[in-house]
């Protein structure tokens, strides 16, 4: 607390202005009162909220499902870019395939493992690894790097630099490297974890979301959701073990003192009392002194009032997710058209926004530049002046698929009537399918041009069809042809 806030709460008994920052009630002293900077607060909690998300995407179907319905919408099958350069173009198509430094996964798979990183540990590296073989399309391999393997400390280098979390500024705050350890630290079969050495920082691409100003490491999608994710999982389990103990319909049962033997011949499973015990399972049993009265244990069915708690948690766990209930539950018992599109364009528009300001702009664009420039290098392709302007030459777009309609009828002719209308263009929705329009128009019309030289008439083709599917007659056909 600064000097004027303390003198102030001297004259307005500790009352604020504003009503969140009121410190009147002794339950609120310590609520939000740490001022901790961006990059303090993720050294004080980022290890143990990013290892509890990891576990939480093992072992909880909701945080899970919650995860794949992030990847699925925001990669699909590859963010893919459109070169303006065909040759390029080519060359890229060939490399894609061989990209990865460890050999497992084509682009599209590495831009997948990258998002999955970044949602559940807050952050992913990528590594620019340029490798000594003739036969490779282009000499650079892409390595994907945990968050863990870039150390978490805050110091000076010997050089005299900052050093923040892991990450060496020059004195003008410009990024100059990534102090990283050889090995992740969390390998059994490693011996030298502890020792890091800088990584330039020309040759990472860090992908994370900052959430603050200033703010150099990201911190898991999962940290508001943490702890209510594991109290609910708690809470099931503890309601499914009451499940099974009511399922078990558990008999105390006495025997007269003329009986000797118990009813199934055996003496097992006795305590301390000499009382035989059965376990409670279904059909369990306990068996009690002559007297005794015979009870049958019955459990409290579960309410309507619990599933609709347990629904309202899931709903207020994916509302800090960031996706809907039914992404996460599977649940569209409740739903509509209107309801089910509203929430699905909701959630598209988020990931259209990280995908252009995380996804594209911190992973793509990056990796796009270290290929070209590899490819120019190594002499795969020859661009006289791709140093005078090295920006001429990268993609011209990266393209996201496209969205499937919930209704796809509907869509359709709700596209089409704004292109009618004027208020889209066909480019602009060719590419919110995620095609390239010259690409799709090219192939229009070698189709058209096939379709007619087979003299095969289609109605799709309004050059000879109307819209209701019925052929123009002579005289309109001859100046839609003579437009066209």
């Amino acid at each position: 607390m600064s000097a004027w806030s303390h003198i102030f709460g001297l004259f307005s008994g500790g009352k604020s202005s504003y009503k969140a920052a009121n410190r009147t009630r002794k339950q609120n002293k310590d609520w939000g009162s740490n001022n901790l900077g961006p990059n303090s607060a993720i050294l004080d909690s980022n290890q143990t909220a990013r290892n509890r998300a990891r576990e939480a995407i093992r072992d909880n179907p909701h945080a899970q499902a919650g995860l794949e319905a992030y990847v699925s919408n925001l990669v699909g099958s590859g963010i893919v870019p459109r070169w303006k350069n065909s040759e390029l173009q080519d060359l890229w198509d060939k490399w894609v395939i061989e990209c990865d430094f460890d050999d497992c996964l084509d682009f599209c798979g590495l831009e997948t493992l990258a998002t999955t990183a970044l949602i559940s540990a807050g952050e992913c590296f990528v590594r620019a690894r340029y490798i000594d073989d003739p036969k490779a399309v282009v000499p650079l391999r892409l390595q994907l790097l945990e968050s863990d393997i870039c150390e978490d400390a805050t110091s000076h280098t010997p050089d005299g630099n900052r050093k923040t979390l892991g990450i060496e500024f020059d004195h003008s705050g410009k990024r100059l490297s990534y102090w990283m350890y050889p090995d992740h630290p969390g390998e059994l079969n490693q011996n030298s974890h502890h020792l890091t050495i800088p990584i330039p920082a020309r040759e990472i691409a860090h992908l994370y979301r900052p959430t603050r100003p200033g703010q150099v490491r990201g911190m898991t999608w999962l940290a508001t959701i943490i702890e209510k994710l594991y109290e609910l999982e708690r809470y099931e389990d503890a309601e499914l073990k009451r499940k099974k103990f009511a399922a078990s319909i558990t008999a105390f049962i006495t025997t007269p003192v003329e009986t000797g033997d118990d009813l199934f011949g055996s003496d097992e499973g006795q305590d301390d009392d000499g009382n035989q015990i059965r376990g409670i399972t279904p059909g369990g049993a306990y068996y009690g002194d002559p007297g005794e009265e015979f009870n049958l244990s019955q459990p409290a069915e579960v309410g309507s009032t619990t599933i609709d708690w347990v629904k309202q948690q899931l709903r207020d766990i994916s509302m800090g997710y960031g996706v809907s209930y039914e992404m996460m539950s599977g649940d569209l018992s409740d739903v509509n058209y209107t309801s089910l599109r509203f929430g699905l364009s909701q959630f598209r528009r988020k990931c259209e926004q990280i995908q252009k300001n995380i996804l594209i702009h911190k992973f793509c664009r990056k990796i796009g530049r270290w290929f070209v420039e590899a490819a120019v290098l190594s002499g795969k392709i020859d661009i006289p002046d791709f140093w005078d302007n090295p920006e001429e030459h990268t993609p011209e777009e990266w393209r996201a698929p496209g969205w499937e309609g919930v209704d796809q009828f509907k869509d359709a002719m709700a596209d089409m009537l704004e292109v009618r209308a004027g208020f889209a263009t066909l480019s602009e929705k060719i590419v919110e399918r995620g095609e390239d329009p010259r690409t799709t128009l090219e192939r229009i019309k070698a189709e058209r041009e096939t379709l007619l030289e087979m003299e095969i008439t289609l109605d799709s083709n309004p050059n000879t069809t109307q819209k209701s599917g019925e052929l123009h007659d002579l005289q309109t056909a001859a100046i839609i042809n003579d437009i066209a």
